[in-house]
């Protein structure tokens, strides 16, 4: 039998089926990673209280109020003279029956008391204020 001799010429490394394999790699990658929609908030503390609910609804609309009385829903920062407005705009294109003001422990009581005037006047009554658990 002859002997056969390779050069290094001769050897050749075939890319065709390597980049199939990172392309079927990546694919898998993509479709097995979990996407999460951030919601868009402010940093709030939230007062303590032993009774409070955390509710994950998605028929419910959540307003923040930050420790400067900035108010902010759907991502947005807007005035509070302006939420009644905008909460019947809203209305128009979700269905929610309920409310959640996440206000800072040290916003004043008096925004807090107009949001929840503006939410009652758009038909909202149920409505929760946001606490941490003791």
């Amino acid at each position: 039998m002859r002997e056969r001799r390779f050069r290094m010429d001769e050897i050749v490394i075939e890319t065709t089926p390597l980049v199939d394999v990172v392309f079927l790699l990546l694919l898998f990658f993509i479709l097995t990673t979990t996407f999460t929609v951030e919601e868009k908030s402010m940093s709030v503390n939230l007062p303590k209280a032993i009774t409070g609910v955390e509710s994950a609804r998605s028929d419910v609309v959540v307003i923040f109020v930050d420790s400067n009385d900035n108010v902010m829903m759907d991502g947005k920062r807007i005035n509070p003279k302006d939420l009644k407005g905008m909460l019947n705009e809203l209305r128009k294109n979700r269905k929610f029956s309920k409310a959640i003001i996440k206000a800072d422990e040290s916003a004043h009581h008096g925004i807090v008391v107009e949001i929840m005037d503006a939410l009652r006047l758009s038909g909202i009554y149920d409505v929760e204020l946001a606490v941490k658990k003791k």
